[in-house]
């Protein structure tokens, strides 16, 4: 599997902060054999379209270590990744 080496906080969409919104999105994310996320889409919505948004621009924004073969060559993968938008 991919490690995450850098996750950035995705920007909580101000009009849910304000309405007092919390939620939660969960992505598939495709790493490549570089470790760079290629393509990213929701299948889990948080029910908001700009909570969404965040979060798939956040996970466009990091960073990874690649999945390896067993012969440990890096391979391209997709994988899961959830954001929680929680307020404080």
């Amino acid at each position: 599997r991919p490690v995450c080496t850098y996750r950035p906080v995705p920007e909580y969409p101000a009009m849910a902060s304000q309405a007092g919104v919390e939620g939660r999105v969960i992505l598939q994310v495709f790493i490549s054999s570089e470790g760079v996320p290629v393509e990213a889409v929701v299948t889990a919505s948080s029910g908001l379209g700009s909570m969404d948004d965040a979060a798939l621009s956040s996970v466009m924004e990091s960073s990874w270590s690649p999945a390896k073969r067993a012969d440990g060559v890096p391979v391209g993968v997709w994988t899961s990744v959830v954001y929680n938008f929680v307020l404080e």
